[in-house]
């Protein structure tokens, strides 16, 4: 089966907003979520090593799905269309309805970042992929341009890790003898909520797993510089 992309220069003018996506006829997207995991930084039961005044836990989570997968940019006059993953936005009829992933997949005009929600729209009889813009839940699919070369491209799932914008972990304080010490921290889009901060500590010679409030951690070994340990239980 054939794969092509289009994108041309003059869908791209009307994606600028010369005409204006909201005055071209549009079809209304029945939309679709992606897959979301929950993920623990680090791994559940992975031995790891962390420094003094390192985070030891953190929390994200893994969006997943079909995808298009531009490997390099493709350039068209003055726009290109940034390299990156695409992942299911949802369908129109004839169509399936791809938006960026990751932070390179974008289009750029002439340096800079077009000021409308991208889209990349597949026809699923022909696999032809055509560049155009989301306006209030519609998608426009214009006419056929300028067609990518298909090892630029890819159709295969899609998934990117991150982050939560809001943290709850444990800071390692180092070792007393035989005493570790650790400050339990909040952080929102990385700023430290002072008011959850709290200060505590763990007597080896009881127990090497330890529990603060639903975060489990088992202890390997311990210095005053580093400390080695698996997670067996994340915040959440």
């Amino acid at each position: 089966m054939k794969k092509r992309i289009i994108c041309g220069v003059g869908i791209l003018v009307l994606l600028l907003g010369i005409f204006g996506c909201t005055t071209l006829p549009t079809q209304p997207i029945e939309f679709e979520s992606p897959a979301k995991t929950v993920l623990s930084f680090p791994d559940i039961g992975v031995e790891t090593t962390c420094n003094v005044g390192d985070f030891l836990v953190s929390q994200g989570e893994e969006i997943s799905g079909q995808g298009i997968v531009m490997s390099k940019d493709y350039v068209s006059g003055t726009a290109i269309i940034g390299h990156g993953q695409y992942i299911l936005k949802g369908k129109v009829p004839g169509y399936l309805i791809f938006e960026p992933l990751d932070a390179s997949a974008r289009v750029t005009f002439q340096g800079e970042p077009l000021g409308v929600n991208l889209c990349l729209a597949l026809n699923t009889l022909t696999n032809e992929l055509m560049c155009t813009c989301i306006n209030a839940g519609a998608v426009y699919i214009g006419s056929q341009n300028s067609i990518i070369p298909v090892d630029y491209f890819k159709i295969e799932p899609v998934s990117v890790k991150s982050k939560n914008d809001f943290q709850q972990t444990l800071i390692y304080m180092g070792k007393e003898g035989n005493t570790i010490k650790m400050s339990y921290r909040e952080f929102s889009n990385d700023l430290a909520r002072s008011a959850f901060t709290t200060d505590i500590s763990y007597d080896l010679d009881e127990s090497h797993d330890i529990t603060y409030r639903n975060a489990q951690i088992t202890i390997i070994s311990a210095t005053s510089a580093n400390i080695t340990y698996k997670v067996l239980h994340n915040f959440r």
